[in-house]
């Protein structure tokens, strides 16, 4: 099991899943996210934090819905390029 990213600073760690394919995350694909990284943070002993799911190619109505219900933050390529433009950070 593994997951893209994982940072903090020891009293909140954010998980995070990266998806560059051009098909968009269903709603099961978001469950699936919820409890991989629930599992992770027992498993490891990791403080609360974040679980964030990264689409380039954007979420449907259902994914981002579900999403919200469990309290995953979600971002598309717009999202990606701001926070690039921000960091001067750049996507290979």
């Amino acid at each position: 099991m593994e997951l893209d990213l994982c940072f903090g600073d020891g009293s909140a760690i954010w998980l995070a899943e990266v998806r560059d394919r051009t098909d968009r995350p269903a709603a099961s694909d978001i469950e699936i996210l919820h409890r991989k990284a629930a599992l992770i943070r027992r498993t490891l002993d990791l403080p609360d934090g974040e679980t964030w799911f990264v689409s380039f190619s954007g979420f449907g109505r259902e994914a981002r819905q579900r999403a919200e219900a469990l309290g995953i933050l979600v971002s598309g390529k717009t999202d990606v390029e701001a926070i690039g433009a921000s960091t001067g950070i750049r996507r290979r």
